[in-house]
């Protein structure tokens, strides 16, 4: 997990919490999953396009 420049590495059972509002990039070398929790009208952004996306959990 890369977020505002920083990286760790997170193992199974272990939790995350991310800051809001800065570019973080997730990467599974192998099958993973994760539980995310946000505010329920939250959106996404990709950088280098423009706008907002809906999560499709936030519908």
């Amino acid at each position: 997990m890369t977020c505002d420049g920083r990286t760790e590495k997170v193992s199974a059972s272990q939790t995350l919490i991310l800051p809001p509002a800065l570019v973080r990039r997730i990467h599974a070398p192998e099958r993973a999953e994760a539980h995310v929790s946000m505010r329920s009208d939250g959106v996404a952004s990709v950088p280098g396009t423009e706008g907002t996306r809906e999560l499709p959990w936030a519908r």
